[in-house]
């Protein structure tokens, strides 16, 4: 029986350390995102996936790619840049904005000819026809969805004989409003805004006729230290986002070039645990040395029943020095 309950005793200890020692669960961090107007839908619908699988918080603010890129160098606090273009990230990079080495293409954009006016559209002919009085494309100076307008105008040769009817929106969303409000009777729009439904009438256009709207993204520095920042570019790159693109109507792009932070020890951090752990160790020798010896004396000679409660209760000071520490590390 004494055998028995020893052992019994001796489990439920190595129990309770090992309980000691398991990691919490992970802490929910928050991330803030600039993301590009025109992948408004998808990084929402990715968003919400993010949050579910890691319960990590996304806020987004959306806009054209040159307005959230001024707002990024005058020290917005955005933590992931999410561009329509690629020059405006690899700015950012040569500029101290953003962690070197993060930059990839998380999707490439399409663009399409589009009307609500389900019979106005009818391919590249339409924009040689006199059938509209305003055309609407976003801002070629700060949206790429605005520069690729521009090109398809010009390889169609009708630029010059459209260029008094362009109504210009500051972002590819604001271009598609003009559109679907009428202020417009047609407009180059990003494929993903309508790529939900089949009404209206719409030419997409041949990727050959503008330059690839290649979709950069990049970690900001201000969100290097980050680790939902860091997740949350490494599932854009993943496949569920990218189920998520291409139902949308954009190329995938490629895998995210992101590490999660290392997880070493801080060294500085350390000395406040190793010095309650030294002075914890101080004390249980000294007590030991003071009570110990005649306890042990008693304990190895004795045949009290409860001297196992007694000898638990010696053996304690021993176990609490080491796992005050390794709770603190964990």
């Amino acid at each position: 029986m004494p055998t028995s309950f020893a052992l019994k005793r001796r489990l439920l200890l190595l129990a309770a350390v090992a309980a000691l020692m398991l990691p919490g669960p992970a802490r929910a961090g928050e991330v803030k995102v600039a993301a590009a107007a025109n992948f408004t839908q998808a990084a929402q619908d990715i968003g919400a996936l993010f949050e579910n699988k890691t319960g990590h918080k996304v806020v987004f603010s959306f806009g054209s790619t040159g307005q959230l890129y001024t707002q990024i160098a005058k020290g917005a606090p955005f933590e992931v840049f999410l561009a329509a273009d690629q020059t405006r990230p690899q700015m950012a990079g040569t500029n101290g904005l953003a962690v070197a080495q993060t930059r990839f293409t998380y999707a490439t954009g399409k663009i399409v000819l589009y009307s609500r006016d389900a019979a106005l559209v009818q391919g590249p002919s339409t924009l040689k026809r006199e059938t509209f009085s305003r055309i609407a494309i976003a801002n070629p100076v700060t949206a790429p969805y605005g520069a690729a307008a521009v090109a398809v105008l010009k390889a169609l040769g009708v630029y010059d004989a459209l260029k008094s009817k362009i109504v210009q929106g500051n972002s590819i969303a604001q271009t598609h409003q003009f559109v679907e409000s009428g202020n417009a009777e047609l407009g180059f729009i990003a494929l993903s805004q309508i790529a939900g439904h089949d009404q209206g009438s719409r030419w997409p256009v041949p990727e050959n006729l503008y330059p690839a709207i290649a979709q950069d993204a990049v970690l900001l520095t201000t969100g290097k230290d980050n680790p939902a920042a860091r997740a949350f570019l490494l599932f854009l790159g993943g496949a569920e986002a990218n189920r998520v693109k291409a139902k949308i109507g954009y190329g995938t792009g490629e895998p995210a070039k992101i590490r999660m932070p290392d997880q070493g020890l801080d060294l500085a951090g350390l000395w406040s645990p190793i010095r309650l752990t030294l002075e914890l160790a101080t004390v249980t020798t000294v007590v030991l040395l003071i009570i110990g010896t005649p306890i042990a004396w008693w304990l190895a000679r004795s045949k009290a029943k409860w001297k196992e409660a007694v000898a638990a209760v010696v053996a304690l000071p021993l176990v609490l020095p080491p796992t005050v520490l390794g709770f603190y590390l964990l």
